[in-house]
């Protein structure tokens, strides 16, 4: 249960049972108070005899991740019931930024494409692939699982141009 404490009639702040017990120290709270064990009606008629009151959370609203953001607003009182209120924002340039940055590391760690494969370029990749290329330039076809999941059938034919797409690939992550 959430709890809040009134700043005035319309307003309050969020509060907590341990506050309550540190704010009234004379007074003597049954440990079913702390530990949950009290029922909550009981609890919110005792805590109210303190003036701290529940508060409802509803579900957050609806907003675009690409641009906003959902930020706590204050604790109101409508028509008798403490709610919490949700604030949309625009996010900030630096959010953004990072947001994009983000975007770009995740990119870049799902793979690079190749004949219509999304190849993963992982440590485990790399050997992988090196432990293949012998079986693949004595003529044989391989089918190579990289780390992602995903399969690409390496030839003879295609080794030389799949190696001109992902060692410099592989090797962006270290520049």
């Amino acid at each position: 249960m959430n709890y809040c404490k009134p700043i005035d009639a319309n307003t309050a702040e969020k509060y907590n049972l341990r506050q309550l017990k540190a704010d009234f120290p004379d007074v003597s709270f049954p440990k079913r108070i702390l530990d949950g064990s009290l029922d909550e009606a009981t609890l919110n008629e005792r805590a109210a005899e303190y003036g701290v009151y529940p508060y409802n959370v509803p579900a957050a609203p609806v907003f675009d991740a690409a641009v906003e953001a959902v930020q706590e607003g204050g604790i109101l009182n409508n028509a008798g019931v403490w709610t919490l209120q949700w604030l949309v924002v625009p996010l900030t340039q630096a959010e953004l930024d990072n947001l994009a940055a983000n975007k770009k590391r995740e990119d870049k760690l799902a793979g690079v494409l190749f004949e219509g494969v999304m190849c993963s370029a992982e440590a485990e990749d790399m050997w992988g692939l090196i432990s293949i290329q012998g079986y693949v330039a004595s003529g044989l076809s391989v089918p190579f699982k990289f780390n992602n999941g995903n399969v690409l059938v390496l030839t003879p034919s295609n080794m030389a141009a799949f190696q001109e797409v992902w060692v410099p690939f592989r090797a962006s992550f270290f520049s």
